[in-house]
């Protein structure tokens, strides 16, 4: 008997310091971690707050020891929310939220507001309840999505109300999106240009020069014939240049169609030349006149 209790105190030792060897590493690890975390029993009162948690709310640990999430971090617009679920929960057991990922405000220490992300789940093993939260300042990338949102809807009101047709290539030459201008110009709807390959566009001839310039050479500054939808040609200049969206790199295509100009500088090449052509006649008939003036006072 005496040997049977010495055996069962040494297990109990050895459970123990296991015990509080995971409660260490748990601590542990709960003190390393870059997320905030709390943790609350079952009626809402904080048993645990880490040191991510200190930063992103304002509050120290031995602050909020004892006091409730409530009444320090949750908005007081939605207090009555989260004591209500919690009633529900100690009543029914039933919970809404858990291991559900959640952004919503939380409030600092001083009273101001921040976007959270929020992760909360039951911890196994804990009678009463408990829950763990963990919670992510997520201000600034909201920021950031935001302003990428904004930039993204001005490049999207540019391209689309850019007056030249813009069309933008992936890294294989293939048409990723055109602008409205583009189905005015290449009767071609948006929709029929994308997957296309851009130097499908062109004359057969021109095609292989066309897709080396879709790989990002510099294309020689000279007028080319693109193909509209019904096969005619018209004359457009092209500019390239590279652009990174979505973490991927572009080409921007922009196409200038300059049809009335060549034909305007074929209107003026001819004017010219038939100004040319009506200063000779009149140098030939002063020069005539001239002879015939000097034949006139010969005869005289």
């Amino acid at each position: 008997d005496q040997q049977r209790l010495l055996e069962e105190l040494r297990q109990r030792n050895e459970l123990t310091q296991l015990a509080l060897a995971e409660q260490s590493l748990r601590g542990a690890i709960v003190n390393a971690a870059l997320e905030g975390i709390l943790i609350i029993d079952h009626h809402g009162r904080i048993i645990e707050f880490n040191p991510a948690a200190e930063k992103s709310f304002g509050w120290t640990r031995a602050e909020v020891l004892g006091r409730t999430m409530s009444e320090l971090i949750v908005p007081p617009e939605m207090r009555r929310a989260h004591e209500e679920g919690l009633e529900r929960f100690r009543s029914t057991g039933e919970h809404r939220i858990v291991g559900k990922r959640l952004e919503l405000p939380a409030l600092r220490a001083d009273g101001s507001r921040f976007l959270a992300e929020l992760t909360i789940v039951q911890l196994e093993g804990k009678d009463p309840v408990q829950f763990a939260g963990f919670f992510r300042d997520i201000s600034e990338r909201k920021q950031m999505e935001e302003a990428l949102l904004h930039e993204r809807a001005r490049f999207v009101g540019l391209f689309e109300q850019a007056p030249d047709p813009v069309l933008i290539l992936d890294a294989d030459g293939r048409i990723s999106l055109a602008n409205r201008a583009s189905a005015t110009t290449l009767s071609y709807s948006p929709a029929e240009l994308v997957g296309r390959t851009f130097s499908e566009l062109f004359p057969a001839e021109e095609r292989e020069e066309i897709a080396a310039l879709a790989s990002g050479q510099r294309p020689p500054p000279r007028p080319r014939a693109i193909l509209r939808k019904d096969g005619s040609a018209i004359p457009v200049e092209l500019n390239l240049g590279p652009v990174e969206l979505d973490g991927g790199r572009f080409l921007v295509v922009t196409l200038r169609d300059i049809s009335e100009r060549l034909h305007a500088e074929s209107v003026q090449r001819q004017l010219e030349l038939r100004l040319r052509q009506a200063r000779k006649m009149e140098s030939l008939g002063t020069l005539a006149g001239g002879v015939a003036h000097y034949f006139n006072n010969l005869l005289a």
